[in-house]
């Protein structure tokens, strides 16, 4: 989840954008499991930093979301899974 509010307000993305970007997970200190998307310098900066680098074909965590502007309400699905559906509302 922090990935996704990050991915919109510090990188701009659209809501869309944002869900469905690929993700990073570390559960051990200086490796890290990136989702396929990632470009390669970015995966060679990483290593340059000392991490190891694990793909995953994988996606990481579904996540369905709600954003708020205004009076307006926003549903946003996750499509990196099958099923995925969201609704939105205007006042």
């Amino acid at each position: 989840m922090a990935q996704v509010i990050s991915n919109v307000l510090d990188h701009k993305l659209g809501y869309s954008e944002a869900l469905i970007a690929p993700r990073i997970n570390q559960r051990y200190a200086k490796e890290l499991e990136l989702e396929t998307g990632f470009s390669r310098d970015t995966t060679n900066i990483l290593k340059r930093m000392g991490h190891s680098i694990k793909d995953s074909n994988l996606a990481m965590g579904s996540v369905q979301a709600i954003f708020i502007e205004g009076e307006n309400l926003y549903g946003v699905p996750d499509t990196r899974r099958p099923g995925a559906s969201a609704l939105s509302e205007s006042n």
